[in-house]
């Protein structure tokens, strides 16, 4: 039935490449997309041909003969747009309609004959449409007059993230510039949260979502190495060559060195085994050049290769079928999870395999939570911004640029009707207007806005065309030749070792003015720093390992050493007798220390240890994130403690002038904000306070 609904160019692509069935997200996108007008999210695994379920009708419906860009792709990586273009190209061959990929590491040539000649479909970054906005104003209509359909490409990623609300904003600025309203269909293998993706288009009551569950199998296996120091295990290492030995493999980690350290350790027992030495690391700090080499080496290869990777290979981009999928401690969430093992068992009746390695009980504890939540079928969301008012700051500058001079009321009522605002209070939008006019971000001529001096410095660097920050990496060079980059930290020093491409470098010098490391081979035996930051840890995840604590039931794919550990943790409760886990908290207390294991998630620890701060001082209390718990010494008594507690959560004013800012991670925009609103953003995007209130309310702490 849906084959009947394609125009006649698309089934004769079908024809020649022998498709024997359409997948359910795609047979279920082309009559829907087709037959109706409204926005779609299509939610299905990963490798399931979301992006053909999304094209096939697309393009049934378009006619090539319409001057001007009519279908806008968006995606969260270069890299990714580079891969699709190859799929999405070959399909518009059958209707001579030209693809044109906009990123920076494409030609002016290139992106010039689309500017001569708009037509059919451009894949893009959200960076690469402000640029649009920022030098090229004039090209909005020119090339979008007659856009048809926004594809954005894994949606999740920009949820209710700083560059998704900067992706709002962007969009509703294009739709208001072009007066239209093209049709949204977004992609994603990991949603579990479909109002908020929903949300995101602008029109919720428009937008409905398409899900095609998995029916493929997991196979989970989980060993937990006991770790005395930041340094992985050697056992670890060693079974972990032994297994990639095999497979062509995937090794997820939670940091840049991480990867880096595995990567290099696997190396070295390969060459102590005189066997195959085929481990590489794929990361943003890894050259541009060097990652494309390793992704068709991945996909290509028929022999055993590993990667150790972030979550730069979580996403989309083609690189064949993996066999194993190895994880080095627990994810953050359970969409982290899916969206990894979405790699491996890619095919009809294939099953997926993950290899889940742990260094701490806790670790192992909150691996087995996202495992269990993700056999109840349960995904959870990002929930990274909640009041934008940095990235407002941000689109201010932007549209004074793009307007070079604009009406006071006419920015305002512009920043108003932006759906990415709507949260913004009127009062909030003119207090920030006000304050950047008196800081000369903005240059106030009575019958018009312009940037100001300091709005003019701001925006004369690549800085404004993004809201995630990258002002600090650096460029790391060897013998004249670029490796990668690395982000600046306190560790980066001359004489220090560093990981990078799954090889160890010394830094011999650095150059901070220009932003420069130089290193040569490191061969003395000194081991490499690296850092990295915890992750944002869900209720849902907290609240599963409490509820693992306090029961009986066993795990069949941990080992011993895991199970072992489990009844350890499990032991240390047993005195503590709680009723009901949903209400209850435990306590351990020993003479005036206290540690309350909240089982909450990061925001509300956060706001937590901050309430504590602020009673109890700085020195005694201390915040735990792996096992989150909240350790301190008082002499008063907890009752009157956690009372006191909740009226401070009805004054977060009282909390945040009590805080030290200089240590907390307030965003790149954030930091050009005025006081008052730099604190609004802490109290809904770095804490939550709204949500403490309620966990204080519903929760008794039982010692």
């Amino acid at each position: 039935m849906s084959f009947s609904l394609l125009s006649e160019p698309i089934q004769k692509f079908i024809w020649d490449e022998e498709w024997k069935y359409f997948t359910p997200i795609q047979d279920a996108a082309i009559s829907k997309i087709i037959k109706t007008d409204y926005n779609y999210i299509l939610a299905s695994q990963t490798a399931s041909g979301k992006t053909e379920a999304a094209f096939l009708p697309i393009l049934s419906l378009l006619d090539s003969n319409v001057k001007g860009v009519q279908v806008l792709y968006i995606s969260p990586l270069r890299a990714l747009i580079n891969d699709q273009f190859k799929r999405v190209d070959k399909l518009c061959e059958y209707l001579n309609m030209k693809v044109t990929k906009w990123h920076s590491d494409v030609s002016s040539n290139y992106k010039n004959k689309l500017i001569k000649e708009p037509n059919g479909i451009l894949q893009i970054t959200p960076e690469s449409i402000e640029s649009f906005f920022l030098n090229h104003p004039e090209y909005i209509e020119h090339l979008f007059n007659n856009l048809k359909f926004i594809v954005i490409d894994e949606i999740h990623t920009f949820l209710a993230t700083p560059r998704g609300i900067h992706l709002q904003s962007l969009l509703s600025r294009l739709i208001i510039g072009i007066d239209s309203s093209p049709r949204c269909i977004g992609l994603s293998a990991t949603l579990g949260e479909f109002n908020e993706a929903k949300k995101f288009f602008g029109n919720i009551n428009k937008t409905k979502v398409l899900k095609a569950s998995s029916s493929n199998s997991v196979k989970f296996f989980l060993i937990n190495f006991k770790n005395e120091n930041k340094a992985l295990p050697i056992p670890l290492v060693q079974d972990c060559y032994k297994l990639t030995q095999k497979y062509k493999s995937l090794i997820f980690a939670n940091s840049r060195g991480r990867t880096e350290e595995i990567a290099v350790k696997l190396k070295k027992e390969a060459q102590r085994s005189n066997n195959h030495n085929m481990y590489f690391t794929h990361h943003s700090s890894i050259d541009k050049k060097e990652r494309e080499n390793i992704e068709s080496l991945l996909k290509d290869s028929k022999n055993p290769i590993t990667v150790a990777c972030t979550s730069t290979l979580e996403l989309g981009i083609d690189i064949g079928s993996i066999d194993l999928v190895v994880q080095l401690d627990s994810t953050f969430s359970v969409s982290s999870l899916v969206q990894r093992l979405g790699r491996s068992g890619r095919g009809k009746d294939k099953s997926s395999l993950l290899q889940m390695y742990t260094t701490n009980e806790w670790s192992m504890l909150q691996a087995i939570s996202c495992i269990e939540l993700y056999k109840d079928k349960f995904l959870d969301f990002n929930w990274d911004i909640k009041y934008p008012i940095d990235i407002l700051f941000h689109q201010i500058l932007s549209t004074l640029m793009e307007n070079n001079g604009i009406k006071r009321n006419e920015i305002f009522n512009r920043l108003r009707n932006n759906f990415a605002f709507k949260v913004i209070k009127d009062s909030d939008i003119n207090l920030l207007l006000d304050f950047m006019i008196e800081k000369e971000y903005i240059q106030d001529l009575k019958h018009e806005l312009i940037l100001g001096y300091e709005g003019e410095n701001l925006t004369n660097s690549r800085k404004i065309y993004s809201v995630f920050d990258n002002s600090f990496d650096f460029k790391v060079l060897a013998s004249g030749k670029n490796i990668g980059t690395l982000p600046y930290s306190l560790m980066i020093k001359e004489g220090e070792n560093i990981f990078l491409g799954a090889k160890i470098w010394k830094i011999h010098k650095v150059d901070f003015k220009g932003h420069k490391l130089y290193v040569q081979p490191a061969n003395d035996g000194k081991p490499p720093l690296f850092s990295g930051n915890p992750g944002l840890v869900p209720a849902k995840v907290r609240e599963k390992m409490m509820e693992i604590i306090f029961s009986d039931i066993n795990f069949s794919y941990i080992n011993k050493s895991a199970k072992n550990n489990l009844e350890s943790l499990r032991n240390d409760f047993r005195h503590i007798d709680l009723k009901d886990i949903t209400k209850e908290r435990p306590v351990i207390k020993n003479e005036n220390h206290y540690s309350l294991y909240t089982f909450a998630d990061t925001r509300v620890n956060r706001t937590l240890y901050a309430i504590f701060v602020s009673l109890l001082g700085n020195e005694v209390v201390k915040y735990n994130g792996l096992d989150s718990t909240l350790n301190f010494r008082t002499k008063l008594d907890l009752e009157n403690l956690i009372l006191t507690s909740k009226k401070l959560t009805k004054q977060p004013h009282n909390v945040l002038e009590k805080l030290d800012k200089d240590k907390l991670s307030i965003s790149k925009w954030g930091q050009y904000l005025p006081e008052a609103l730099q604190n609004k953003w802490l109290k809904y995007n770095y804490f939550d306070f709204d949500k403490t209130i309620e966990y204080l309310n519903t929760i008794n702490f039982i010692e």
